[in-house]
C-alpha cells in the first residue's frame, strides 16, 4: 500500500474554502452534542524529544493530527 502525500498546492486544488468551513461547523456543531470521540492527546517520549497524536472520529470519519 503506498502513501498519498499532498502539499498545499493540491489540496488547495482539490477544497473549496466554503466547503470547509461549513464541514467544520457541522464538526464543531457534533462535538458540542456528543457526536465526536476525542481522546486524549498522545505522548511518545524519545530520546531527542517526543511525538503527539490526536485523534478524533465522527460518524462516518476519523482522523489524526
Amino acid at each position: 500500500m503506498s502513501t498519498l502525500l499532498l502539499d498545499t498546492k493540491a489540496i488547495k486544488s482539490l477544497i473549496e474554502m466554503a466547503n470547509v468551513i461549513s464541514v467544520v461547523e457541522e464538526a464543531f456543531r457534533m462535538c458540542g452534542e456528543g457526536g465526536a470521540k476525542i481522546p486524549a492527546k498522545t505522548y511518545l517520549s524519545l530520546e531527542h524529544g517526543d511525538f503527539r497524536a490526536m485523534l478524533a472520529a465522527l460518524p462516518k470519519s476519523a482522523g489524526v493530527k
